[in-house]
C-alpha cells in the first residue's frame, strides 16, 4: 500500500512505504521538493538530505581556506656569516 505525505506546499507526493530513505529522498527531489522540504517530510535533519543527494550543504566548509602564509627569515637569523681576513 502506497502512503501519500502532504508537504508545506499543498501538494501531494508519492512515496512508496519500502523504499529507503535515500531512494525517498531522491524520489521526492525528483517531483519538485526542495531539499528542506524533504527533511520537513521524511523527519531526516538537512545535512542527511544534502548527503543523499550528493549536494554540499550551505555553509559546510567547502569553500577551500588559503593556507596560511610562510613568513621570510629575519636578515642574519639562520645565516652563516662569514669574514675572509687576506
Amino acid at each position: 500500500m502506497a502512503t501519500s505525505i502532504a508537504p508545506t506546499s499543498g501538494s501531494s507526493v508519492y512515496v512508496p512505504p519500502t523504499a529507503s530513505a535515500s531512494a525517498q529522498v531522491h524520489l521526492l527531489n525528483k517531483q519538485g521538493q526542495n531539499p528542506s522540504e524533504i527533511a520537513s517530510i521524511l523527519g531526516l535533519s538537512l545535512p542527511t538530505v544534502y548527503q543523499y543527494l550528493g549536494l554540499s550543504a550551505p555553509g559546510s566548509g567547502s569553500v577551500p581556506v588559503a593556507a596560511p602564509q610562510a613568513t621570510p627569515l629575519q636578515s642574519g637569523f639562520g645565516q652563516a656569516k662569514l669574514s675572509i681576513f687576506a
